[in-house]
Order: C-alpha cells, then sequence, then structure tokens
C-alpha cells in the first residue's frame, strides 16, 4: 500500500533540497504576476475602465503561461539525472520544450472542468439544492484527483496533453484515495501557511507593499509542492503497478 504520509516526506525532503532553485523560480515566474495583480488592485474603483479590464485578461493569459513555465521548470529539475550539468540547462531544456503543452493541459483541464460543472451547476440551481457551492468545489477536487499525474507525465514521458489526460485518469484506478489523501494534507498544510502569512499581512496594515508581495511570494514558494507532490506521487504509482519481475529489473 501506498503511504500518503511517506509521499509527502520525499516530497518535503525534495523541496528542502532544491530551496534555492525554488525561489529563483518564485522570483522570475511570480514577480510579474504579482505586479500585474498589484496594478489591478489599485485600479479596483475604477474595475469597468479598458486599462483595468485589459490588464485583468492580461493576467489570467500570464498565470496560465507563468504556471506552466513554473511547472516545466520545477518538473525538468526533479527529472535530471545527477549526472547532468548544469542543472540549469535540464531546466531551460524542459521549459523550451514543454512550456507549450503545459499550457495547453491547463487550458483542457479548464475546459472539460466547465463541460462538467456547467450541467451539474443549473441541476443544482434546478433543484434548489442546498450546499451547492460544497457540491462544485467536491466536483472540481474530484477532476483534479483524477488529472493529477498529467503534468509528470508530459515532462517525463513526452506525451501530448490529451495523452497525459488520458493516462492520468487510467493511472489513478485503484489510486483515488492515496491522491485524495496527498492533496488533502497538502491542501491543509497550505491553508495553514496561507493563515498565518494572511495573519503576518494584517499586522502590517500601512506599511509599504513590500511586505506582502514577500508574503505572497513566500506563498507561490509553498505552492511548488502542488508540482512536487504529483511527481513523488507519480514515481510511486508508476512503481506499485509494474509487474514483479519488471520491479525486480529496474531495481
Amino acid at each position: 500500500m501506498i503511504s500518503v504520509f511517506s509521499t509527502l516526506r520525499d516530497a518535503l525532503l525534495l523541496w528542502i533540497q532544491n530551496f534555492w532553485y525554488l525561489v529563483a523560480f518564485t522570483l522570475i515566474t511570480d514577480t510579474p504576476q504579482l505586479f500585474l495583480l498589484e496594478f489591478q488592485t489599485a485600479g479596483h474603483d475604477h474595475t469597468h475602465s479598458p486599462t483595468v479590464m485589459l490588464v485583468s485578461l492580461i493576467s489570467l493569459f500570464s498565470m496560465v503561461f507563468f504556471n506552466a513555465v513554473s511547472a516545466a521548470a520545477i518538473l525538468g529539475l526533479l527529472k535530471r539525472s545527477s549526472s547532468e550539468n548544469p542543472a540549469w540547462l535540464g531546466v531551460w531544456n524542459s521549459v523550451k520544450i514543454y512550456t507549450g503543452t503545459l499550457c495547453r493541459l491547463s487550458i483542457q483541464i479548464f475546459f472539460i472542468a466547465i463541460l462538467v460543472l456547467a450541467p451539474i451547476g443549473a441541476s443544482l440551481k434546478a433543484l434548489k439544492a442546498p450546499h451547492a457551492a460544497g457540491v462544485m468545489v467536491i466536483a472540481i477536487y474530484l477532476i483534479f484527483i483524477k488529472y493529477a499525474l498529467a503534468d509528470p507525465l508530459v515532462v517525463v514521458e513526452h506525451m501530448s496533453a490529451w495523452q497525459a489526460l488520458k493516462r492520468s485518469w487510467v493511472m489513478t484506478k485503484g489510486h483515488f484515495w492515496y491522491v485524495l489523501g496527498c492533496y488533502f494534507v497538502l491542501w491543509f498544510m497550505g491553508w495553514t501557511v496561507n493563515a498565518a502569512c494572511g495573519l503576518n499581512a494584517s499586522n502590517n496594515t500601512g506599511q509599504t507593499t513590500g511586505i506582502s508581495i514577500l508574503l505572497d511570494l513566500a506563498l507561490y514558494m509553498f505552492g511548488s509542492l502542488w508540482i512536487i507532490v504529483p511527481w513523488c506521487m507519480y514515481l510511486r504509482i508508476k512503481a506499485a503497478d509494474q509487474p514483479p519481475d519488471v520491479a525486480i529489473q529496474t531495481a
């Protein structure tokens, strides 16, 4: 049986071992998004102005792009062999090769979520069902659980976005509670970190926005675990699904 906590332990160890690389990735990929967000927030009194609407659109596309760059960089770092030197070369090659595919992957998951959630939402509204928002959130998490391994599959097995989605759906069969457990603990850890950062931000009200930007960057640093944990899940599920003779040969 695959252990949730041993998987998270491995992910945390990888996070610590690659800490300074993750700091660099965060500064490169997330700082532009933070400044766009600051600019967009500064114009909240004119939310219908063309400038703010344009910034909102740019923020949306930049989020998809920079998240794909971050995922490609982190997965490229984890995928590299110990003899590959320098590490930045493997990271750069991963970003060049897989960023476009990971962007398409995010867009496809978004449209799949819309196709699934739209009829569910319409049915709940027609039935005037209580706790409709909770049902929708659960449905979203179920979608992400089934597609949890898609990013590693793109980078490790060189799959297209659609192939990775289909393969992730197959690989997570029989491992639903394992993936759910990993995401639940990760979500709880993220909620704790987010609450702590929010408390620190509220205690610094009136100071420069630099503090809030640093806290946001800290949250993004923690957010890299949402890429590292699926990597660890992918490796463990793949090893668990191998026939015994193949596993022995691989070892």
